[in-house]
């Protein structure tokens, strides 16, 4: 009884203040450095694991913030490609410290308790670039027409298509397609897609090269590519909100819709 009173005992504090206690006491896990409101996280015990998932939940901000958590081992996994590679992070007394930096609805997920040594070490973001400028093929496609696509126009400029002058109602999917001169160059290469609104997917020379759902809209484009004429289609497909108002995006701002790019191989 003693014991269950000693651990029973409330202590009432006022609400500015119990940030502070809670720290005094030890009472978190993990340490962001600086103030950042749109950072949530979840984590998931296993038997022989942890899994941390961190999401900036901004629709236009970043979250670029230095990260603490306790363990050990730690590797970033990505859902995607389902791929691990090892977290660049500095350990100290089953401490974790590492920068975080996630785009708008971005998230990631860092697993420690693992043998990051296993991981492969994640690739550095290529330097060189070739700019797609287009011109592009445009088509359009409701969810009930999907996957036929009804010719929209043909643009040398990727622009937003919600604007007042082009389809500012339309709700469905945006077909982007163009041909370029790929050089043959060898390695890793990724397809940089800059700005789109809002779930994005891409086939170099018909075959998929994935599904990108929030920013950073780039993916693994290596062994796609051949030297000479590729063609290159990206399916954009924005949200019912532009059909659809309800109270409050009749009083927001609303996200563009479609490709902004800029558009780009990088290597």
């Amino acid at each position: 009884m003693a014991d269950l009173a000693k651990h029973s005992q409330v202590r009432v504090v006022p609400l500015e203040k119990l940030v502070g206690l809670a720290r005094e006491s030890g009472l978190y896990e993990v340490a962001v450095e600086g103030y950042q409101p749109n950072l949530r996280y979840y984590h998931i015990r296993q038997p022989d694991m942890e899994v941390w998932m961190f999401t900036n939940e901004h629709p236009i901000e970043k979250v670029k913030k230095a990260i603490t958590i306790p363990g050990s081992k730690p590797v970033v996994y990505d859902p995607f490609s389902n791929q691990l590679t090892r977290l660049d992070a500095a350990a100290e007394d089953g401490v974790l410290r590492f920068p975080l930096e996630l785009g708008p609805y971005q998230s990631r997920f860092i697993i420690t308790g693992t043998e990051a040594e296993a991981a492969p070490a994640a690739a550095a973001l290529p330097t060189q670039a070739l700019v797609l400028a287009g011109p592009w093929s445009i088509a359009t496609a409701t969810s009930e027409q999907y996957p036929t696509f009804i010719p929209y126009q043909e643009s040398a400029a990727l622009v937003d298509l919600s604007k007042p002058a082009a389809l500012p109602t339309f709700s469905g999917t945006f077909r982007y397609e163009m041909d370029f001169e790929w050089p043959g160059v060898e390695g890793p290469v990724l397809l940089d897609l800059g700005e789109a609104y809002e779930t994005v997917e891409a086939w170099v020379n018909e075959v998929q090269a994935g599904v990108c759902i929030c920013p950073p809209y780039r993916l693994d484009v290596s062994g796609l590519l051949r030297p000479g004429v590729n063609r290159l289609v990206v399916e954009v497909t924005n949200t019912l909100v532009k059909e659809v108002r309800d109270f409050q995006s009749l009083a927001s701002v609303q996200e563009p819709s479609g490709l902004l790019g800029p558009v780009a191989i990088r290597w």
